[in-house]
């Protein structure tokens, strides 16, 4: 008996055995494999929510001229650094057409 159940066994029922006993035992099984699966449900469940708690939702209050965000403890991170730290979000910079004419234009002349 103890080499089956160390060999993954889940109970033993030694022969000749008793109808009743045999029962009670199944019993016993469909009671663990309904929490067995009762469990594995909770757990995607639950995966699911933190997934859905780690993305961003809601209103963001932004400052309207730096863009630094302000989070629960009422502290203000840049906007990049507060999205990375709630959601699988990772930046890459660049410049668009008229940041990069704004900002770093050329007075030199152009050549033909």
């Amino acid at each position: 008996m103890v080499e089956g159940l160390d060999a993954g066994a889940d109970d033993h029922l030694p022969k000749p055995f008793d109808a009743n006993e045999l029962r009670a035992r199944i019993r016993a099984g469909e009671g663990i494999l309904a929490l067995t699966f009762g469990l594995s449900e909770r757990v995607s469940k639950l995966t699911e929510a933190l997934a859905h708690v780690c993305t961003l939702q809601g209103i963001l209050p932004i400052c309207t001229h730096c863009k630094r965000i302000r989070d629960v403890e009422q502290t203000w991170q840049l906007m990049e650094k507060y999205v990375e730290e709630h959601s699988d979000v990772r930046f890459s910079h660049g410049l668009c057409p008229e940041c990069l004419a704004k900002h770093y234009h050329d007075d030199r002349p152009t050549w033909p």
